[in-house]
């Protein structure tokens, strides 16, 4: 599995708090400095977000051998849509899919239909 631990509990070292495990081959950072992290696709009844209580009911076709999660904060919203959001650093070819809760959601983020 990609993920085998709990999103937000990385094993880290005790001196230094750098991660002791393998880098995600996907590594993501948040413009506003709140948490973010790559991590496997979650299973019904996970967190959406680190600083939300919703749930997934179903993950739908995201469910894909070798899919990974940007698991974050949902203040993170409120970033402009001219500003910097967050920045993604793959160490393979990637392709981002960007789920809107509704086709005004993404109107109002100005993506093209």
């Amino acid at each position: 599995a990609l993920a085998s631990h709990a999103p937000g509990m990385r094993a880290r070292c005790p001196l230094c708090r750098a991660p002791i495990e393998a880098r995600m081959p996907v590594e993501a950072r948040a413009a506003s400095g709140r948490p973010i992290e790559t991590v496997g696709v979650p299973e019904e009844g996970a967190r959406c977000h680190f600083d939300r209580t919703y749930t997934f009911t179903s993950l739908g076709d995201f469910r894909r051998p070798r899919m990974l999660y940007l698991l974050t904060c949902n203040e993170d919203r409120k970033t402009p849509s001219s500003s910097v959001m967050w920045t993604l650093e793959a160490q393979v070819p990637v392709t981002v899919y960007l789920n809107f809760r509704s086709s005004t959601h993404a109107s109002a983020a100005g993506v093209a239909q």
